[in-house]
């Protein structure tokens, strides 16, 4: 599967799994904390940065087409979170 055909959270969970892991496996190989992994996981932060998706994908072990799938779901994450922004100003200060 694409990396644009699903959220990050999703891709993660998927390699997460794929590698064999649990979430405090990937916690202690990444140096994330569990409750960070879950909240990616479960979609609530849904921009991960750019630093923190390195630290998975080596903790995950990926390399080559797995590793710009990876890191191309994290950059279309961010994107995504970018443009619900600009889409939904702020409300004016009282």
């Amino acid at each position: 599967m694409r990396p644009c055909e699903s959220s990050f959270g999703q891709v993660l969970t998927r390699q997460r799994r794929a590698a064999g892991l649990t979430q405090e496996m990937l916690s202690e190989r990444s140096g994330l904390s569990v409750d960070t992994i879950s909240a990616l996981e479960r979609g609530l932060h849904r921009a991960p940065r750019p630093h923190t998706v390195a630290l998975l994908a080596d903790a995950l072990g990926l390399a080559g087409r797995d590793r710009e799938d990876f890191a191309a779901a994290g950059h279309a994450s961010r994107a995504d979170a970018a443009v619900a922004r600009r889409s939904c100003p702020r409300p004016a200060p009282c």
